[in-house]
């Protein structure tokens, strides 16, 4: 009787765990990160978002999708009170507190931006020193970068990166630092194109940026449905998606 007790618990324990059918997901992104993820009304856009939500869709998962400040996002990630955020570089830091997903959702590739009327040369951080440069506020743009920042051998302003571009057409800073997609798409939609230019050197290489799982989520305790989450981007990426949602945001 006592085993037939306890077979039955098993069971039912097992039934009264959600399959992968029914999973419900909460993610977290960067606020006004055009064009990888912005708000629109009620609308949440993007390209990284437009990755996630097809993920999802092929899963047959529902995932709901909010916008913080990058900060906050690694905030709550850390704290386990969403299941994840997307797209984050992988860093010691972050990778204990967080599971990185391959493959990424999109690789950033940062540059250095110039006025036309103003330029610099740019060929190494050497060349940045004494320089008043914009950033994204939290971005973390490499650890030769961040290092260089910290010891004060150039003065970033962290805002938004419109913001910033309008400073850099107005001559009020040398230089931004930013995501070439970004900077570009952010230039073409405030009509500033003629006052923002790109140097050829970049900054960084390529630098994956992942969709990352909390170690506290539930869902960090089942390895198959990672592995599921993981394979589902491996094909979007081999069948074309991943390059034929890029399209839409260049």
């Amino acid at each position: 009787m006592r085993l037939s007790v306890l077979v039955f618990s098993g069971l039912l324990a097992l039934l009264m765990q959600p399959s992968a059918a029914e999973m419900s997901l909460v993610l977290a992104s960067q606020e006004d990160f055009k064009p990888y993820e912005w708000r629109d009304g009620d609308q949440v856009k993007g390209l990284d978002v437009d990755i996630v939500e097809e993920m999802a869709r092929r899963l047959g998962w529902k995932v709901d999708i909010k916008l913080y400040p990058w900060k906050r996002v690694l905030h709550e990630v850390a704290a386990g009170s969403i299941d994840g955020g997307f797209s984050a570089f992988r860093t010691p830091e972050r990778e204990a507190y967080a599971i990185f997903l391959d493959p990424p959702i999109h690789l950033s590739t940062y540059c250095v931006f110039v006025n036309p009327e103003r330029p610099i040369v740019f060929y190494s951080l050497e060349d940045l020193d004494g320089k008043v440069l914009g950033k994204n506020l939290g971005f973390s743009i490499n650890p030769e970068f961040d290092h260089a920042q910290k010891r004060g051998r150039f003065e970033v302003i962290e805002k938004s990166m419109s913001h910033n571009l309008r400073l850099l057409a107005a001559q009020r800073i040398d230089a931004v630092i930013g995501n070439a997609l970004e900077v570009d798409y952010m230039a073409r939609e405030l009509g500033l194109e003629e006052k923002i230019e790109g140097l050829p050197t970049k900054v960084a290489s390529d630098t994956p940026a992942h969709l990352i799982i909390s170690r506290k989520s539930p869902l960090a305790k089942d390895p198959e449905l990672l592995k599921l989450m993981e394979e589902t981007l491996r094909h979007m990426l081999e069948d074309g998606t991943y390059a034929a949602l890029l399209k839409k945001y260049q």
